[in-house]
């Protein structure tokens, strides 16, 4: 290099050692303690600041994952909202129907997960804990795709007199014990009008009296897999690991939540109607005490693992550098020399 090269290049480098000295680290935006009150305050910037790795809204809309895995702080919450956001930015606002269910948001006419015990889950009836997820899920899949104009179930009696003894019933509430509860009560079959040929996948207009327990989990699942509409629903679960109970019980209603919703999931990838979503956020350390046979599978297959701060034998490989560069809206080698200097 000649000495005007080697001058213009300490010139260069003093300007911009000057310039990250000068960056004003307490003026970068870094996001909110929560998405919700990010997206409250400035949605667009929240969409435009999200780092998306996983290009999530599309491995959603395949129904590849389902399942949002991470530590806590991670994110997992705010992959659910940058879901919805986005297909409603693509879409059209009134194109997205979306709907919520954080278990740590629970009011005081509803029973916590952790309260669960052995008298309502046990090994024994694994069946009847798995039959109230899928009431559960089902019926809030169900209350989505009647709100929705464009799809038919909305302007059907027979559903809507259906949805009604259902909520009669106790058995379409928001209190999943309380769900579990009615089923575990109920020896026999249960009493309510249902369209009678759903029990195996088809519409037909003939009423039964009664179906068992089992049986009317699959029907409303039935249902939710029929309706036609042009639009997209989406049901989020969260909150399942901030109250966390040290017994079997608790942990088997985790695993049963886990397995009816990769079943859910993979029935309506092959349904007539794909556009039905479900995403379940779940601690990583949680997760690792739900002990079912197929767990590993589920989340290697159909899981998420967010995790920004994994050690790298290059520290400018850690994503947590990519995803402040990415919320600051700075360019990345610029916010590392800054730091380095400091």
């Amino acid at each position: 290099m000649s000495h005007d090269g080697v001058e213009d290049y300490e010139y260069r480098l003093t300007v911009y050692l000057k310039g990250v000295r000068s960056m004003d680290f307490t003026h970068l935006y870094f996001g909110k303690a929560s998405a919700e009150r990010e997206i409250a305050s400035d949605r667009d910037r929240f969409l435009r600041t999200y780092l998306d790795r996983w290009n999530l809204p599309r491995q959603i809309r395949d129904h590849e994952k389902f399942l949002v895995l991470g530590p806590k702080g991670s994110g997992k919450s705010a992959a659910s909202y940058y879901v919805e956001l986005k297909w409603k930015q693509e879409l059209g606002e009134s194109a997205v129907f979306s709907n919520s269910v954080d278990f740590d948001e629970l009011n005081r006419t509803q029973t916590p997960l952790y309260s669960l015990d052995k008298k309502l889950v046990s090994e024994e009836v694994s069946t009847l804990t798995d039959t109230a997820w899928k009431l559960f899920i089902g019926i809030r899949l169900l209350d989505s795709l009647i709100a929705d104009q464009a799809c038919s179930l909305g302007r059907d009696p027979q559903v809507l007199k259906f949805v009604e003894n259902l909520r009669q019933a106790g058995l379409a509430s928001d209190d999943y014990p309380q769900v579990l509860r009615r089923i575990r009560e109920r020896k026999g079959s249960i009493s309510v009008p249902i369209i009678s040929s759903l029990v195996s996948g088809e519409l037909a207009s003939t009423e039964s009296d009664s179906l068992s327990p089992v049986q009317l989990g699959d029907a409303i699942l039935n249902l939710v897999e029929a309706a036609e509409t042009k639009n997209v629903h989406l049901l989020s679960i969260d909150g399942l690991d901030k109250a966390i109970a040290e017994h079997e019980a608790y942990w088997r209603t985790l695993a049963a939540l886990v397995r009816v919703g990769d079943t859910i999931t993979r029935k309506l990838q092959l349904s007539r109607n794909r556009d039905i979503y479900i995403i379940i956020m779940c601690r990583s350390d949680v997760f690792r005490r739900i002990k079912f046979s197929d767990a590993p599978k589920i989340a290697s297959d159909s899981g998420i693992q967010m995790e920004w701060g994994a050690e790298a034998q290059n520290p400018r490989d850690v994503l947590l550098w990519e995803y402040i560069g990415q919320k600051a809206e700075t360019d990345l080698n610029h916010l590392l020399s800054w730091v380095r200097l400091f």
